[in-house]
């Protein structure tokens, strides 16, 4: 008797459902329709991302952060990458603090998880030179004679030797 009880308390239960596979399948394919959806990477699409990164960043009062940001160069190397180049460590430091926080904004901004980025430091001579040295004291006092020749004249006429 104690049989018989056991396999009709097994018939009356209902079969497992899947339910739970359902659901992963459910959210599998919700996740494939994202991906589709993806934005391409391209230079006015990063531009624009980059600039909402920079008023998250002045919404947070994060001003030096802010101004290196504004004076980087981004270069798209391929679909799924982009290089932000730098002119010099402190604008590099900025932009590696910001590492975590501006993949995540980029990967949500063009719905791509796959998306990444590098930064370069590349030095521009044309900010070399226009940082002027200072001028010793021959050189000043060449500078000086040119611009007023009364002074070369003032000297030759008292014999001066200057030690430059």
């Amino acid at each position: 008797m104690q049989q018989e009880v056991a396999v009709t308390a097994a018939a009356v239960a209902p079969p497992p459902t899947l339910g739970a596979l359902l659901k992963i399948r459910k959210q599998v394919a919700e996740q494939q329709k994202q991906v589709a959806e993806t934005r391409a990477l391209d230079a006015q699409q990063l531009h624009l991302a980059w600039e909402d990164y920079i008023t998250k960043l002045q919404a947070q009062k994060n001003h030096s952060a802010v101004s290196a940001f504004k004076t980087v160069e981004l270069r798209i190397h391929d679909q799924h990458g982009f290089t932000v180049v730098t002119e010099n460590k402190l604008i590099q430091k900025f932009v590696e603090q910001e590492r975590a926080q501006l993949v995540e904004h980029v990967q949500q901004f063009f719905n791509d998880k796959a998306l990444n980025y590098q930064v370069i430091l590349e030095e521009r001579p044309d900010n070399k030179e226009s940082q002027e040295k200072p001028l010793n004291t021959r050189e000043q006092f060449i500078k000086m004679a040119e611009a007023y020749p009364l002074v070369k004249e003032l000297k030759d006429r008292l014999r001066l030797e200057l030690d430059y």
